[in-house]
């Protein structure tokens, strides 16, 4: 309605809520200019508190509007020209209305107490520049109806919780819960929400669960929609909102951060967690949990949230927990949830099974099992993120110091991605795939760039992707259908108010390209880690990467381990520049004192080896440490002196020696045996936890590796150290349950066999049998299948033999 002025209700021919949308081109004079916009709701004369659209419009899309929530002041600071706004429902004093054009209005604001009334609200736009900033709630799902993928998301905005929903991939949204927040006039935080089907594909049932004021302190509050599948409609609200929990101690300005899962099948349980940090009353500090059943509600097979049935704690969470966030395991009618939690802001990353099942007569049987902690080093992690797998395992991501890490409970690796990473996310695709994507933000120079990895059976796959959204928070959806083919990205751009969404122009997909590469190795004992990573090799100017190195591996056979560790071949071209980074160093060098003890060694060598031959060409870097001599970790960048070697074709190797590996065993059997748990899961546990505590790190870029640095430091090749005499170390530890390293040496190149007898003189075990060249190696013995006792370790080589006592106590 271009041609006429609009007063603040339109007139009766135009409903309070209608959605119109005017676009106004305003000029403001002179150079510096308040201008106030009491933006009300019209309707009921209450004040809401929401959103004006005083946007940059080079930095934000346009997007639409719906009504208003609340007064605020628009500084234009003191900026000449003109700015698109948009507004419904408005009315002013103080300022004139032009109509230029059929398309635009123009407002010129002729004194510096003109009031503009709006009725507003932005789509997919915030007040609140902490929206999205919690990765430990899931905000973003994705549901299928109407034969498309719809996409729903939570988030705040000036101290309310709002829900939007897309059914075009982001491209438009709309504002749920007939366009109104979710806390009323009470006001919200921290918004989680979930879905699930009720096994007749019928209906999705959506909740959102979210932190409201009450008195001093708060209550966990919870609402359900309903999505019948076959209707193209915005999802409906099915309930009034529902109290799960009041809190007796804990201030509202406490973030309780509470996450919401929901079982598939029609009634089926509903779990949330949340953080609670007071000592007093029956209420512990920790990660806490209710469980509970969606109702029926007459004729429809989705329903409100339920009554809390029953509550508890995750064990060994205490007031420091944070960031907790939880995954339903694939196909799960029960509430079987991996969970990942922080401990210390930041801190460590630890890992949990959680399953409910229902007893018969009623009440819940609590089942957990403890993973530990899966970070390290300790005490520089946060922002974890997790997904359930069919196979019983689970993916996980969190950030360590400033790069994403990607974590597959399946195997003994890790992997490394980005640079300057903010916040990652992680989810699988739809039906029973082990497939899926990890997302990550990274390096504010470029405006927060978005990137994704593919992972498949829980390993990353693939390469790097640069995505089209920016922002420093993002989450990614699951896929509504089977599969991966349609997940997408939100992601949420914090720094100029209002705040915004993005959601990424097509859905997620795989690539195959080349991206820089890196190896390393991390050897974790109690509160002590230590790290060496081997970044960025760059020859000429070319990115040199390392040999392929399955995940299936056992790298915690150090044999194994240092095959993974061996770069692909180059060509030294006279004057050629070789460049590379070196990370390494203990996370606590005071832990390490006591991780080395008195017998306790790690070596390791950064080598050239003829790739024609294999033999050592030279040796860049031979480090021998103890407990005396113990370093925290540092990152260097270095350049090799290739002088003598022009025309030579060679590799750089990293070879590692230690006596600091173990196997531990898992240790609750009564988790092992309960039948109600899937075994899938229960085999994953007894697997992950069969592991040393040596793993293969990679690292990967998505960019060229840099030339060389400034304050590089040269490196000068020494000769190939060559033993001088045969040996075969004492085992370390010793006594040991149930693993120990062995250590030997050969002065030539020639057979070798190192066997295990028991006291009567029985061959148990061979750990070696095959011609070896000269050099330092080490060798596990792993002694789960024997019992307590003493053994004999024989090393035989041409004419030399010996022989170590070695002590296995169970």
């Amino acid at each position: 309605e271009p041609r006429r002025r609009v007063d603040g209700h339109r007139g009766s021919s135009c409903p309070q809520y209608t959605n119109i949308l005017l676009k106004i081109k305003v000029f403001y004079a002179p150079s510096s200019k308040t201008v106030n916009y009491t933006l009300n709701n019209l309707g009921t004369g209450t004040v809401y508190k929401g959103v004006f659209l005083n946007e940059n419009p080079n930095f934000l899309p346009d997007r639409p509007v719906y009504f208003v929530r609340a007064p605020q002041t628009v500084d234009f600071g003191g900026a000449v020209g003109t700015r698109n706004i948009y507004l419904v429902n408005w009315s002013g004093t103080g300022a004139s209305f032009q109509y230029p054009n059929a398309s635009e209005t123009a407002v010129v604001f002729n004194s510096d107490s003109a009031i503009v009334s709006s009725n507003l609200k932005g789509s997919m736009i915030s007040t609140d520049a902490s929206a999205f900033s919690n990765n430990s709630q899931r905000k973003f799902i994705e549901t299928l109806s109407g034969g498309v993928t719809w996409l729903h998301q939570v988030y705040t905005s000036a101290g309310h919780v709002w829900i939007e929903h897309s059914s075009d991939g982001g491209n438009t949204w709309t504002l749920g819960n007939d366009r109104q927040p979710l806390d009323g006039s009470a006001g919200g935080k921290n918004p989680s929400i979930a879905y699930a089907n009720d096994g007749f594909n019928d209906y999705n049932y959506i909740g959102v669960v979210w932190q409201q004021p009450y008195s001093s302190t708060y209550r966990i509050m919870g609402k359900m929609f309903n999505q019948y599948k076959g209707s193209s409609s915005v999802p409906s609200p099915v309930s009034e909102v529902r109290t799960l929990h009041t809190e007796p101690s804990d201030a509202y300005s406490i973030n309780a951060n509470p996450n919401l899962v929901l079982a598939e099948l029609a009634f089926g349980p509903f779990f949330v967690t949340f953080e609670r940090k007071s000592t007093s009353g029956s209420w512990q500090p920790g990660i806490n949990w209710l469980v509970g059943h969606i109702e029926d509600v007459g004729s429809q097979l989705a329903g409100p949230f339920g009554s809390v049935e029953d509550n508890g704690i995750v064990t060994g969470t205490n007031g420091s927990t944070i960031n907790a966030q939880m995954s339903l395991y694939s196909g799960s009618t029960a509430i079987e949830v991996n969970l990942v939690r922080q401990q210390g802001s930041p801190g460590r990353i630890y890992s949990h099974f959680v399953g409910l099942y229902e007893q018969i007569g009623g009440g819940w049987d609590y089942y957990q099992y403890d993973d530990g902690e899966i970070s390290y080093p300790a005490n520089v992690n946060f922002s974890p993120s997790i997904a359930s797998l069919a196979n019983g395992y689970y993916s996980a991501c969190w950030i360590e110091y400033s790069d994403m890490v990607f974590y597959y409970f399946g195997n003994s690796v890790r992997y490394y991605y980005g640079d300057y990473v903010q916040s990652c996310s992680i989810n699988r695709g739809g039906g029973s795939s082990s497939s899926g994507f990890a997302v990550w933000s990274q390096n504010p120079s470029s405006n927060w760039s978005n990137k994704s990895i593919r992972f498949d059976d829980g390993e990353p796959a693939g390469s790097i992707i640069t995505l089209s959204t920016s922002g420093k928070y993002l989450q990614v959806g699951n896929d509504a259908s089977s599969g991966t083919s349609g997940m997408y990205v939100s992601s949420f751009y914090p720094f100029s108010s209002p705040y915004y969404f993005s959601t990424t122009s097509s859905p997620l997909s795989k690539a195959n390209a080349e991206f820089v590469t890196g190896r390393g190795f991390e050897i974790n004992n109690g509160d002590a880690t230590f790290s060496y990573r081997f970044e960025d090799l760059n020859v000429e100017g070319e990115n040199i990467g390392f040999v392929e190195a399955p995940g299936t591996a056992d790298y915690g056979d150090i044999e194994v381990l240092n095959q993974a560790l061996v770069t692909e071949p180059f060509l030294i071209n006279a004057g050629a520049t070789v460049v590379f980074t070196e990370r390494s160093g203990f996370a606590d060098s005071v832990a390490a004192v006591t991780m080395l003890g008195e017998e306790g060694y790690l070596n390791y060598k950064v080598e050239l080896i003829d790739d024609a031959t294999g033999e050592v060409v030279g040796t860049a870097k031979n480090v021998q440490l103890a407990s005396s001599n113990a370093y925290a970790l540092k990152t260097r960048s270095y350049s090799l002196n290739m002088d003598g070697l022009a025309g030579k074709t060679v590799r750089i190797k990293i070879a590692l020696a230690t006596n600091l590996v173990s196997i531990p065993d898992i240790d609750d059997e009564a988790f092992l045996k309960e039948e109600r748990i899937p075994i899938a899961i229960r085999n994953a546990r007894k697997q992950a936890h069969s592991r040393s505590n040596l793993i293969l790190t990679k690292s990967f870029r998505d960019k060229n590796a840099a030339s060389p640095k400034f304050g590089t430091e040269e490196l000068t090749l020494e000769a190939a150290y060559v033993p001088e005499t045969y040996a075969l170390a004492q085992n370390y530890p010793n006594p040991f349950n149930p693993s120990t390293t062995i250590n030997y040496q050969l002065p030539s190149s020639g057979p070798i066999t190192l066997k295990v007898y028991d006291v009567r003189g029985r061959e148990v075990a061979t750990l070696v049998d095959e011609v070896k060249k000269a050099g330092r190696y080490s060798v596990t013995f792993d002694g789960r299948r024997f019992a307590s006792g003493v053994y004999f370790v024989s090393m035989k080589s041409g004419s030399f033999q010996q022989v170590r006592k070695i002590t296995l106590v169970k």
